[in-house]
């Protein structure tokens, strides 16, 4: 039988940019052509999906992937936007997938169980766990491609993301710390995903609970 809780895998870094569409960068650009890769288009190897987020904080991600009852939860154990050895925006995570098959309220429950182990339990999370009304919440649409980059120990992934209206293009690298930071300070397609990060006025360099965030905050602004 399966548990409710997965055991947390070794927390990960990941890096992470939301470039708003129409954007140069592409698989084509880096270089270093993904397999399967795409531009605005569907190809083999690509893997789409809608999850629904609850806008937390940006140290929390909690969403529902498809089916009631499944929720994955992920916890920053360190960095941000802080510079780390001077790259910006690695963000040290660990994750933690709830059982299917379990009621809303249960799920919810374990979710609340594992933010207080983790000293992350307040009054507005509280707030917002308990919350009916789906104002907080999110859906985001993705299709993406990943490729392995096996001897640099890291996974990059280019996405298309929509959300509440708006496209994005989405990049990411995800390994141990010590990789991720080499990678994007020394590989050339790291180099080039960081430069434009950095150049873009209109890049968000965030996990998906940041970017969440601040696609609620432009929802409140809009209903205000």
């Amino acid at each position: 039988m399966a548990t409710a809780v997965s055991e947390p895998r070794d927390a990960l870094a990941e890096w992470r940019v939301f470039l708003p569409l129409p954007t140069k960068l592409t698989s084509a650009a880096l270089g270093d052509a993904f397999d399967g890769a795409y531009d605005e288009r569907k190809g083999d190897g690509m893997v789409g999906r809608r999850d629904v987020y609850l806008a937390v904080n940006p140290t929390i991600g909690l969403k529902r992937r498809g089916s009631k009852g499944r929720v994955e939860l992920k916890v920053m154990t360190e960095g941000g936007i802080a510079e780390d050895g001077g790259i910006k925006g690695i963000e040290h995570w660990k994750k933690y997938k709830i059982g299917k098959g379990l009621a809303e309220e249960e799920s919810l429950a374990h979710v609340h169980t594992l933010l207080e182990s983790h000293g992350l339990i307040d009054s507005h999370v509280t707030s917002l766990l308990a919350s009916e009304d789906g104002t907080k919440s999110v859906e985001v649409a993705k299709l993406r491609v990943d490729k392995a980059y096996d001897t640099e120990g890291v996974h990059v992934e280019d996405c298309l993301v929509e959300a509440e209206g708006k496209d994005y293009r989405s990049f990411a690298v995800e390994g141990k710390p010590d990789d991720v930071k080499r990678f994007l300070a020394t590989h050339p397609v790291g180099q080039k995903l960081y430069a434009q990060a950095t150049a873009d006025v209109g890049a968000i360099l965030h996990g998906y609970p940041g970017f969440v965030l601040l696609q609620s905050l432009v929802l409140d602004i809009q209903a205000f």
